[in-house]
């Protein structure tokens, strides 16, 4: 379920840099997906 921490997190994604747009509906299908991005794709 999706829950205010992961659209937190997502938020703050979208704040960091604007063309994480394109992963967005990924981010959505998997939270894990997220994670990936911030700790490997820096």
């Amino acid at each position: 379920d999706f829950t205010m921490i992961d659209f937190a997190l997502i938020s703050l994604i979208f704040i960091m840099s604007t063309p994480f747009q394109i992963y967005y509906i990924k981010l959505l299908k998997n939270k894990h997906e997220v994670l990936k991005i911030l700790f490997f794709e820096k």
